[in-house]
């Protein structure tokens, strides 16, 4: 049997109500990490028996585009993109991902050197002259046996625009031609 908002009681409507004036439920732009702990500890059991603004607020944020995770004992989770809201299975919300949009600048203004651009996790754009790769460890991009002096800080360019999303994709080659 698949659980619906649709035949719920007036107490459950009530409950709903109350949850949302005690900060239970968020607006679903909520990107709390906290709220996404607190229910995903609420969705610890089947989803028959948690309660019932808990189950709608696990709908919304699926709606909102969170990922949901389905699983029927615990032991192996699986992403579903259409939950069944089934009253015996067991779901959690995973973070939304981030949509990835990548960095960009008026390469018409940048010397021809200057080959790639990528920015690091803290969020610095910078040009290199041959393609970089991702220091996982220390959050930078770096050119293989490069020193210093081969990259330029890319922030200093009006044009230069910071992507979002998992920073080691955040690089862009300059474009031929340009």
């Amino acid at each position: 049997m698949t659980l619906s908002i649709d035949n719920a009681t007036p107490e459950e409507w009530d409950a709903i109500v109350q949850a949302h004036h005690a900060g239970v439920v968020a607006q679903s732009d909520d990107k709390s990490d906290h709220l996404l702990r607190r229910l995903n500890a609420a969705l610890e059991k089947p989803f028959g028996d948690v309660p019932i603004y808990w189950r709608c607020l696990a709908f919304a944020l699926w709606q909102a585009g969170y990922p949901i995770e389905h699983s029927i004992g615990g032991a192996y989770w699986n992403r579903t993109p259409t939950p069944q809201w089934s009253q015996k299975s067991l779901y959690r919300i995973a973070e939304k991902p981030e949509e990835l949009v990548l960095p960009s600048i008026d390469w018409s203004h940048v010397a021809a050197r200057w080959k790639w651009m990528a920015q690091d996790k803290d969020g610095q754009l910078w040009l290199y002259h041959a393609q970089p790769e991702v220091s996982v460890e220390s959050g930078w991009w770096f050119v293989e046996g490069g020193k210093n002096t081969e990259n330029h800080e890319a922030g200093e360019f009006a044009s230069a625009k910071k992507g979002t999303g998992d920073w080691r994709k955040l690089i862009v080659q300059r474009p031929e031609g340009v």
